[in-house]
């Protein structure tokens, strides 16, 4: 149970259904100070055979400023999970870092080699795994921005390895028009009901990173 707001009570009020609306009114703002923030579901893939890339088309990244990737994957080969925007291939167009747990082994890693943003180092075969990732599109005239900029954010794992990822599109291209995840090595390593959702966040400024 996770609470809407809390509420102080003056000091000598023991019991609720004497509370005061002056004790309450305080920590209530005003219908004209709450700004407007809504999560959209785009698409919910469920997967029906193993498969290599799961894309999400006919996104438009110059209004969907902020996305959110939730996805339970059975895995199907020990492989590298990436993500790419607009199916953009093109290697020295991604910066990502990890840092991988597994058992009491730690490791980070800067990859700028990868052809996409890499979300998992090290995909699990056979298990599920998780991926949960913000992914932030800005574009000069936000605040601070002065160019065009997409990072992606988050962790990946199982209950035995986590991976904690960032990364950026370093293409200058305006929208962002697709979100591809796949293997690194084109391998089908999303196994039979895998799935994989995407969200849009209305009303949110970028996150600046």
């Amino acid at each position: 149970f996770h609470p809407i707001a809390t509420v102080n009570i003056r000091p000598g009020v023991t019991n609720l259904s004497t509370i005061d609306i002056r004790d309450v009114r305080q920590f209530v703002k005003q219908p004209t100070e709450l700004k407007s923030f809504t999560l959209e579901k785009i698409r919910e893939v469920i997967v029906s055979a193993n498969t290599a890339s799961i894309i999400f088309n006919n996104l438009d990244g110059n209004n969907d400023r902020t996305y959110l990737l939730i996805a339970n994957v059975v895995g199907s080969a020990n492989v590298q999970i990436i993500l790419r925007f607009n199916e953009d291939a093109v290697d020295t167009n991604y910066t990502s870092q990890n840092i991988e747990q597994a058992g009491a082994t730690i490791t980070g890693t800067n990859n700028t080699t990868a052809t996409g943003i890499q979300l998992s180092t090290a995909f699990a075969a056979n298990v599920r795994n998780g991926i949960y990732a913000t992914i932030a599109v800005e574009h000069p005239g936000d605040a601070d921005v002065t160019a065009n900029r997409k990072f992606v954010t988050g962790h990946s794992g199982t209950s035995s390895r986590q991976d904690i990822f960032s990364g950026q599109w370093l293409n200058q291209t305006d929208n962002v028009t697709s979100i591809t995840i796949r293997s690194a090595t084109a391998t089908a390593a999303f196994d039979n009901n895998s799935t994989f959702t995407l969200y849009r966040v209305r009303g949110q400024v970028p996150i600046t990173f």
